[in-house]
């Protein structure tokens, strides 16, 4: 750090932790990356993603643009909120697998959904759709009579 950098507080959470930090205006993005390894002891192979919280604006950092516009922004706030830098495990893009193999994932992940939708929505669990089945229950096994066409 150069000696007229200039500092701020900072609030930095990683998993269930958070810890007061400070981070110098001239940092870039691979300074931050080092910081943050050696602050949590973390494997410096294994990739993570850094984010920005500050009133109105979240934000992914990326790169030395985002770090600068973090830090000016936390610098020039108007509010005297201590800004947040948040780590979090990568975004993993779903892999979709090509051939017969790909159509049964496509498959799958559509019933998982499905499934998920049917179970916030009781909809079908109550009113008409009840009545609709205790009619065709009393009216006999219409049900089964349709089954055999």
């Amino acid at each position: 750090m150069d000696a007229s950098s200039k500092k701020f507080k900072c609030i930095l959470h990683f998993n269930t932790f958070e810890q007061g930090i400070i981070i110098y205006d001239d940092m870039t993005y691979s300074m931050l990356l080092e910081f943050v390894v050696k602050r949590f002891n973390l494997d410096p192979n294994v990739q993570f993603n850094l984010s920005f919280n500050l009133p109105a604006i979240e934000r992914d950092i990326t790169k030395d643009e985002d770090v600068k516009f973090f830090i000016d922004c936390a610098t020039n706030s108007i509010t005297d909120e201590i800004p947040h830098l948040y780590i979090r495990p990568p975004k993993v893009e779903e892999r979709i697998i090509p051939g017969p193999s790909g159509i049964l994932q496509k498959a799958l992940e559509r019933k998982k959904k499905l499934n998920e939708d049917v179970s916030e929505d009781d909809s079908l669990v109550q009113g008409p759709w009840i009545k609709s089945i205790v009619y065709l229950h009393g009216v006999g096994d219409c049900i089964g009579c349709l089954c055999a066409y």
